[in-house]
């Protein structure tokens, strides 16, 4: 700006003295002042050059006219010259240096003022229109954004998940992937303040990943392979799934995940699946598969009608029949599968490696049922299967005599579901009583055996795979066994009856020709077990050889037989053999075990129902027993007390009913004194199988073997003495027995 003449000849009047000379002198005046805010700056440096001469002097403050409230003036310069050119730079603290060039006239006043910007140390600010933090299903988004700064935008820029700074105002950016990203927005000022700001968003388009394991697309299958199995996956959540058959819309979901929808087919004709997946983003996916569905020989079609009771009678293709009742009107497509190796049925063998108690074996008789239709376990009231079976089933070796004892029967169900049985796939008994074979399984309502025609059942909620299994009343292990077990058979074999002792039919087995019988046994079977006598009855039952000492001596001197004496408490003794014999028994007969006399006359009762036996004291349950009561109670279906009373008191009684809650027997078999009681167990016996014998034994003193002998013959134990009522020997006479053996030490 120009200076004012009263300025100039105010600066030349305070213009120190050796300016003025005889001479106009040659001055170079200026003012240097805040660009922005136009406030004059005093203390900048003021540097003059050429290529010969550099002068240095500062901006002053100088009080010469009143310009201001201070009557200040400040930030000016006033430099005597020569003439010539010179650059004059002018800096300040916080401002930008700043340069001019001035030509100097002699005897002259140059003017030459500076306005000085001050230093920008502040970032330009950066707004970023789009993209923001959303999802979007194209691959092509426009960029915007806008900047600020009071100095000026030099450049701007962005980055695109972390690649180099690309220059560019707003712009379209194309060719994004799927997935997370993130733009950097960059912005310079002229001040070189540089300015980022970063929004993150995602890219899909990319439909929902569809897959069908089963059934593969052109595949022909039967009509109860109907699990759709797959999954549906997508990087960003599910909106929906819906899944069609025919056109026909059966199901729609919103998650992700695992697939295995079951579906009701059209026989005979091709069917087409159709499984559409959209995304939260509108991103749609669809499978279509198409099959052609056959009937199975062994499925039958049953129109269901709400609350009646229906059949499928598959009694000729597989040995089975069932009845049901539907909640709702459907019509209902059932298989029943036989086969006798489990891998048919894509199961694993029915082994004790597989969940097979140790005393049990599979009868061969392994049976899938399938249903579609329904869901067996939300729209049917009840399930009732029977599962036949004939003397060949019940007859192992084919010698035309039964080796598994029929009334303990029992079907095992088998665990395929990984979720149920992590470990592995395996079998489990389907036990008397009801309630859950394991926690997430099927219920079992109850399970039975008719033996009249030859058939076990079971009421349970849904249908899946089930093995027949039965419990070998001698084992060929036994039968060759020479160090531990037992002789004789389980459930009264009679294929362990000696051919020889059809001569004593209709006759009294003396006791020489009692040797003889254990002489073979002992002989036949290598093992039996000299017992306390109040462990017989135990050992007995699951058809173990049991003599006294005695009668050990004796026979040991006729036969190479070994002998196993097990010693100890005899509650933890028969404790731990009914734990050893016995897999998961759904019946208990219980008895006094500090005297021998009722568990021995009830020893081949508890063989032909296959339970064990388990003693007591007459007033406390010994801690052994009710840690196998303990174990057992969630089989038990029956449990039955020998003796009155005194035997085992009220109390007594009391705390085993606790251990039998979901019993639907829980019953005392007794008389007023134990020559009643065994006659009261004989006929618990001879109804359930009579064979014409009956082992006489002294009431007082029981022989061991009697128990052993009774198993032969499936025949109950009387005790009669000189002490025993009249009624015993009126019992004895009444029955006819074709076989009687009178067994008494003193014959022994």
């Amino acid at each position: 700006m120009k200076l004012p003449l009263l300025l100039i000849i105010l600066v030349l009047l305070l213009t120190p003295a050796y300016i003025y000379a005889d001479d106009m002198p040659t001055v170079l005046i200026g003012i240097v002042s805040d660009a922005t805010t136009g406030i004059q700056i005093q203390g900048a440096t003021v540097e003059i050059h050429n290529d010969t001469l550099t002068i240095t002097t500062t901006t002053r403050r100088q009080q010469y006219v009143k310009v201001d409230s201070q009557g200040y003036h400040e930030g000016y310069y006033a430099i005597e010259m020569s003439p010539g050119t010179y650059d004059v730079t002018l800096s300040a603290s916080g401002y930008i240096t700043q340069t001019k060039t001035v030509t100097i006239v002699i005897e002259t006043f140059a003017y030459l003022d500076f306005d000085l910007q001050p230093i920008d140390s502040e970032p330009p600010t950066v707004t970023i229109q789009s993209p923001t933090n959303n999802t979007y299903y194209t691959n092509s988004i426009d960029l915007s954004f806008s900047t600020s700064d009071t100095g000026g935008i030099s450049w701007t820029g962005y980055s695109l998940n972390d690649a180099p700074i690309e220059t560019s105002s707003n712009t379209t950016l194309d060719g994004l992937t799927d997935g997370q990203n993130h733009i950097t927005i960059y912005a310079n000022d002229t001040s070189n303040n540089i300015q980022a700001s970063t929004v993150y968003f995602s890219i899909d388009t990319t439909p929902p990943l569809v897959t069908v394991n089963s059934p593969s697309n052109g595949s022909t299958i039967n009509i109860l392979d109907n699990a759709i199995i797959g999954s549906v996956s997508d990087e960003f959540d599910i909106n929906e799934i819906t899944l069609r058959l025919n056109e026909i819309l059966l199901d729609s979901w919103s998650t992700g995940g695992s697939l295995n929808k079951k579906v009701v087919y059209t026989p005979d004709s091709w069917n087409t699946i159709n499984i559409t997946a959209t995304d939260i983003n509108g991103n749609t996916a669809t499978r279509l598969i198409q099959v052609y569905v056959l009937r199975v020989k062994n499925t039958k079609s049953i129109e269901a009608k709400i609350n009646q009771i229906l059949m499928a009678d598959f009694q000729e293709e597989a040995k089975t029949v069932i009845e049901f009742v539907s909640k709702k009107e459907a019509i209902i497509f059932i298989n029943a599968t036989v086969s006798t190796n489990a891998a048919d049925l894509n199961a694993t063998p029915l082994t004790s490696a597989n969940g097979l108690a140790e005393n049990q074996t599979s009868l061969d008789t392994l049976i899938m049922y399938d249903v579609s239709g329904v869901d067996a376990a939300t729209d049917l009231s009840w399930i009732l299967i029977n599962i036949s079976y004939d003397d060949s089933d019940l007859d192992r070796n084919g010698d035309g005599i039964a080796d598994i004892n029929e009334n303990a029967l029992m079907l095992y169900w088998y665990c395929e579901d990984p979720a149920l049985c992590p470990d592995k796939q395996r079998w489990f008994p389907i036990n008397k009583g009801g309630g859950l074979i394991i926690k997430g399984g099927p219920e079992v309502f109850d399970t039975g055996v008719n033996t009249e025609k030859n058939y076990i059942w079971a009421n349970i909620s849904h249908f899946s795979k089930y093995g027949l299994v039965g419990e070998v009343l001698v084992s060929e292990e036994e039968n060759t066994e020479t160090t531990s077990g037992g002789g004789g058979g389980g459930g009264g074999s009679a294929s362990l009856k000696p051919t020889f002792l059809e001569k004593w039919k209709d006759k009294v087995i003396d006791s020489d020709e009692i040797v003889n019988i254990l002489e073979y046994t002992t002989s036949t079977f290598k093992i039996k077990y000299t017992v306390d006598p109040r462990l017989a009855a135990v050992y007995s039952a699951k058809g173990k050889s049991v003599v006294s000492k005695n009668t050990a001596d004796l026979i040991f001197t006729r036969t190479s037989a070994l002998s196993v004496n097990p010693k100890g408490d005899v509650f933890e003794l028969a404790s731990k053999f009914v734990l050893e014999k016995y897999g998961g028994p759904k019946k208990v007969v219980i008895a006094r075990g500090d005297l021998e006399a009722d568990s021995i006359a009830a020893s081949t009762f508890a063989n032909l129902i296959g339970a064990p036996i388990l003693l007591v004291k007459p007033d406390e349950i010994p801690y052994a027993t009710q840690k196998v009561l303990e174990k057992y109670q969630v089989y038990l279906s029956e449990m039955y007390i020998i003796g009155g009373p005194a035997a085992v008191s009220k109390g007594v009684e009391d705390e085993l009913r606790m251990y039998c809650l979901n019993c639907r027997t829980f019953e005392r078999i007794w008389g007023k004194t134990r020559y009643e009681t065994s006659i009261e167990v004989a006929k618990m016996v001879m109804g359930l199988k009579n064979t014409g014998a009956v082992m006489i034994t002294d009431g007082q003193n029981p022989v061991v073997y009697s128990a052993s002998l009774a198993f032969i013959y499936d025949a109950p134990i009387v005790y009669v003495d000189q002490h025993s009522p009249k009624s015993v020997d009126d019992f004895i006479a009444e029955q006819g027995f074709e076989t009687v053996g009178r067994l008494y030490y003193s014959e022994s």
